[in-house]
């Protein structure tokens, strides 16, 4: 994917991780204008170095697009410092995922990550 992440600011005015628990949280927009569907979102990019759970939302193109957090059959993120998203074309009976290199401008998902510093 072409993307851009932005940590938005919480209700402090802070744009990093906050603690929750013994984790950290981070409430983020990915801005996606092409999508490639070998990319991953990692943790550094969240100001994170680890991530242990990662929850879906927001969708501005929820009519044309389901995006989808990816994790094996464990469970498990693609890596234990990045996932996957993939999105799935809405228009197509079967519900495939969106052609690699597809231009999606003004696609935004928003994202909530819990991990480690």
């Amino acid at each position: 994917m072409t993307l851009t992440v932005s940590i938005l600011s919480d209700h402090k005015g802070f744009s990093r991780p906050s603690v929750s628990a013994d984790e950290y949280c981070v409430d983020a927009l990915i801005s996606i204008t092409v999508y490639h569907t070998a990319d991953v979102i990692t943790a550094s990019q969240l100001g994170l170095s680890k991530i242990t759970t990662v929850a879906l939302t927001g969708n501005s193109q929820a009519p044309l697009y389901d995006a989808v957090v990816v994790c094996d059959a464990n469970g498990k993120y693609a890596s234990d410092s990045s996932f996957k998203l993939i999105l799935l074309d809405n228009s197509n009976a079967d519900d495939a995922e969106v052609t690699n290199a597809t231009n999606i401008t003004d696609t935004t998902l928003r994202v909530k990550v819990w991990g480690h510093l």
